[in-house]
């Protein structure tokens, strides 16, 4: 899924440099997930549905887009073992300001 027309150009938030393990490893349930499953990995969760992402106004023109990932033990075909997802803020200008992860990430 991309972002366009902000600041930069164009966001893809399936990037390694969003959907990184370290973007999650604040999260104490995704933490535990490691190190119950530590070959996790992230994966894009549904891209298809048009409620997706969220988007919430934050008041004064900035918006927050809310997006979702798939944990998985392993590989794209591996279990599916939790979900995730990150915040992406914009300013009223439509630059982006920056990535959050949820406070809460679901385990299955």
């Amino acid at each position: 899924m991309l972002f366009v027309n902000g600041y930069p150009a164009i966001i893809d938030v399936d990037s390694e440099k969003f959907a990184s393990p370290s973007n999650f490893s604040k999260d104490p349930t995704y933490a535990a997930l490691v190190k119950k499953h530590p070959q996790i990995s992230i994966w894009p969760s549904d891209r298809y549905r048009s409620n997706k992402p969220l988007v919430k106004d934050l008041g004064s023109g900035q918006q927050l887009f809310v997006v979702e990932y798939i944990l998985r033990d392993g590989c794209h075909a591996c279990a599916q073992i939790g979900a995730a997802s990150l915040n992406f803020t914009f300013d009223q200008q439509g630059r982006f300001t920056g990535i959050q992860p949820q406070p809460m990430v679901s385990s299955h």
